[in-house]
């Protein structure tokens, strides 16, 4: 069942409509993971929280977490897109959660978000894989703590799926 929904995901999470940004009231050149999240920057009304992180070296991460209403059916930490933790990927937590599970999307990028691909490559190239890895690593075992004993798992987008390949 997992792999179905991460499977349907993966389906949707790219599908870029051609007049999505002008949809939006925007340059139509705009892509979809860039558009504004329809719930606003925390998403409150889907369950969302920014607050929620893992601890590295005892420092707070940065995370969005998305809790399912009842008891969860597994937990998925969640991987960003090149982009950053946006509200794109914190949609995808939330649909998570609205589908049963416990979504923890990490930041790789320790607070920045890119708004043009350059940024979002130079992020990319910039990232301290070894902070991420312990920030991937904190994440699955806080899920794992958290889940009721759910089964855990990963999904990630663009760099994201690469990264949710890692073994952890």
């Amino acid at each position: 069942m997992l792999t179905l929904l991460a499977a349907a995901l993966l389906r949707q999470a790219h599908v870029h409509e051609t007049d999505a940004g002008a949809a939006s009231g925007k340059d139509a050149s705009v892509p979809m993971s860039q558009l504004p999240h329809p719930f606003g920057p925390r998403c409150a009304e889907a369950g969302g929280d920014d607050d929620e992180a893992p601890k590295i070296r005892g420092q707070p991460s940065e995370a969005y977490l998305a809790r399912p209403r009842a008891e969860p059916r597994g937990a998925l930490l969640v991987l960003q897109e090149y982009w950053g933790l946006n509200d794109w990927v914190k949609h995808q937590a939330d649909q998570l959660a609205k589908e049963g599970y416990l979504a923890l999307a990490v930041d790789l990028y320790k607070g920045k978000v890119a708004t043009t691909p350059a940024e979002a490559v130079e992020l990319m190239k910039a990232k301290d894989e070894a902070w991420g890895d312990q920030v991937e690593q904190a994440g699955l075992e806080w899920l794992k703590r958290n889940a009721s004993g759910a089964k855990v798992g990963t999904i990630g987008w663009c760099m994201g799926g690469a990264e949710s390949l890692k073994p952890h």
